[in-house]
């Protein structure tokens, strides 16, 4: 029987382990993941709508979707390799991106 020290010490070691892995981004709530890039990137698309010919403004306001979102573009790239080899999931996520896009798309016509 183990003591209660080294249970202790035990279970203070996995969390940090835990604690580094979060850190890190190796464990992370895929839906959470997924739910912050498909608002990035419907709001990339939508401004790629708006300044199509401002490829200047464009940049700046990528810039500002990401700081918003807390979420860099080396993340969000990392992200879609990783989607990249997973195909299943991949179109599950195209799936809410395109859906939120005409959300957002019917919520800018409407007065």
């Amino acid at each position: 029987m183990m003591s209660k020290a080294k249970l202790l010490i035990i279970a203070g070691v996995i969390l940090c382990v835990i604690i580094v892995l979060l850190i890190r981004g190796q464990i992370s709530s895929p839906d959470g993941a997924q739910d912050k890039f498909v608002e990035v990137y419907v709001e990339f698309s939508l401004a790629a709508e708006k300044f199509k010919s401002d490829s200047l403004a464009l940049k700046e306001e990528q810039r500002r979707i990401l700081e918003q979102a807390e979420v860099t573009r080396d993340e969000m790239d990392a992200f879609v390799g990783r989607l990249n080899e997973r195909p299943q999931e991949w179109a599950e996520v195209w799936e809410r991106i395109v859906q939120k896009l005409q959300e957002k798309r019917q919520e800018l016509r409407s007065p």
